[in-house]
């Protein structure tokens, strides 16, 4: 109960100070049931993300300061749009079906967008590396970017199969924020693993994935040929676990490797992409060695810089307060708010 009441109270926090940012006159006036420039949203009550509902509204800014028109589509109606400009940020709410492999669904709505005349935001292409680690890691093979030794998981003989030594890491392949990633000592430890996510979640693909010996791993976000947030994620125990933040890693704003920058562009230009958050580290931690590149996204919800030097809480923790001066709703929209300029920019050609 505690749990939701801070939860409705963080919405509210977000929202506000959201709908502080917009003019209100702008937002009635400029709304045409005929426009040409469509905000797809599928929610449900509290259910709605707190950051798809930020990045929402900050689309429809973008669109006001421009003196756009714009419209909203609820629900399941976006099959009738065409030759337009939709822009999504997707979750699983926008697959109806509730399918296990729902990021699949999304992608195939909006090829089917597309094949209509629409120019989407993400585009299908984008939105094929959105956990997909599939797709994802044969895109990096064909394009011979750097990334751990990685091999498929179809069916439970794949095992028998593998060069990839233990310990190693099995991944989910459409899974996100660290959810559906496991560190397995043997193959009986795999074997058992694999036969319970099966019950859970039928026709489940894994990645058997090489272990890197890593403390820290790097988030960096492109938009275009920039790059314009990155942080250290830094794992501060000894044993092995996800760098999320909402396992307490550390997060370092300000060093960067300057040295692979030109490289870790050259990497992201090759997917193509109009913007992607890439998690990348070192073996050994070894800034000389060459990058490895473990994942990218074209959707992320990006950790804005903030300093926690003296507070009583680390980073993760600083996400679930509920605070009024420093709230991290606050730090999160504006960065948001400067990603979104950057990529509105590009789909309408403005850079």
């Amino acid at each position: 109960m505690i749990y939701i009441i801070r939860r409705v109270a963080k919405v509210i926090v977000g929202l506000i100070y959201s709908f502080s940012k917009i003019s209100l006159i702008k937002l009635i006036k400029n709304y045409n049931s005929k426009s040409n420039n469509v905000i797809w949203v599928y929610f449900f009550g509290y259910q709605y993300p707190i950051e798809c509902m930020i990045r929402d509204l900050i689309c429809i800014k973008y669109l006001l300061e421009n003196n756009m028109d714009y419209k909203i589509v609820f629900g399941k109606k976006i099959g009738k749009v065409a030759s337009s400009n939709i822009f999504i940020n997707p979750s699983k709410l926008h697959d109806v079906y509730g399918f296990k492999n729902h990021c699949s669904i999304i992608s195939a709505v909006i090829k089917e967008l597309e094949i209509q005349g629409n120019k989407c935001y993400p585009s299908f292409h984008d939105l094929q590396y959105w956990e997909n680690k599939t797709f994802m890691h044969q895109s990096f093979d064909h394009l011979e970017i750097p990334t751990p030794k990685t091999s498929i998981i179809y069916e439970l003989e794949n095992f028998n199969n593998l060069s990839i030594e233990y310990p190693m890491l099995l991944k989910d392949t459409n899974a996100h924020h660290s959810k559906g990633l496991y560190k397995v000592n043997n193959k009986e430890e795999a074997i058992e693993k694999y036969n319970w996510a099966v019950k859970d979640k039928p026709g489940i693909i894994f990645l058997a994935q090489e272990l890197i010996p890593m403390r820290k791993d790097l988030r960096v976000i492109h938009i275009g040929d920039e790059i314009i947030l990155h942080y250290w994620r830094v794992n501060p125990d000894k044993e092995w676990k996800p760098t999320s933040t909402s396992y307490g890693s550390d997060v370092d704003f300000i060093t960067f490797p300057e040295k692979w920058r030109p490289f870790i562009q050259e990497q992201f230009n090759k997917l193509n992409m109009i913007t992607g958050a890439w998690d990348i580290t070192w073996r050994n931690d070894d800034l000389e060695s060459e990058p490895i590149f473990l994942e990218i996204s074209p959707l992320y919800a990006p950790n804005p810089p903030f300093s926690i030097e003296g507070k009583p809480f680390n980073y993760g923790q600083w996400k679930e307060k509920l605070l009024l001066k420093d709230a991290y709703e606050f730090h999160y929209y504006d960065i948001t708010d400067k990603i979104t300029k950057m990529k509105m920019d590009i789909f309408f050609n403005k850079k």
